[in-house]
């Protein structure tokens, strides 16, 4: 039985679904600081009592220092599924229509695989624009 190592197409499902996660996890995280931001200034507008201010602002700072971390897992992420692509599916991806696949539309496994992948790295540039250009300076070109 082959493993994820020698199954390109399970390898692939697998880096895919990392990389949708982690860019779920950085969403989140966005999210959560911009809500907890607005939480705190509006504790200090309020005068609202210090300690509980400062509670807020502990975790504004974990949720901020989560940030950057997080990104970085998914620049990580981005350039495994782009080298994957790279190395075991670029004929297959250029046989792929641009425009995007009809969700009724009668496709493999791997073409069902590889136009998931095209839209969630899309939408990882989308969230995280410079994402390409790392995962470029890896060596490989943009998707």
């Amino acid at each position: 039985m082959p493993t994820a190592m020698t199954d390109p197409l399970k390898s692939l499902k697998i880096k895919h679904g990392v990389l949708k996660r982690t860019k779920k996890d950085l969403l989140v995280y966005q999210k959560e600081m911009e809500k907890v931001r607005n939480t705190v200034a509006k504790m200090k507008e309020d005068n609202k009592d210090p300690h509980d201010i400062k509670q807020q602002e502990e975790v504004l700072k974990e949720t901020t220092d989560m940030v950057p971390e997080t990104q970085k897992r998914l620049k990580e992420a981005y350039a495994d599924v782009e080298q994957l692509l790279a190395l075991n599916f670029s004929d297959e991806m250029g046989k792929l229509p641009e425009e995007p696949i009809p969700e009724d539309a009668e496709l493999s496994d791997l073409q069902k695989e590889l136009a998931g992948v095209r839209t969630t790295m899309k939408d990882t540039r989308e969230v995280l624009p410079d994402v390409a250009e790392v995962a470029g300076a890896a060596g490989e070109g943009e998707i």
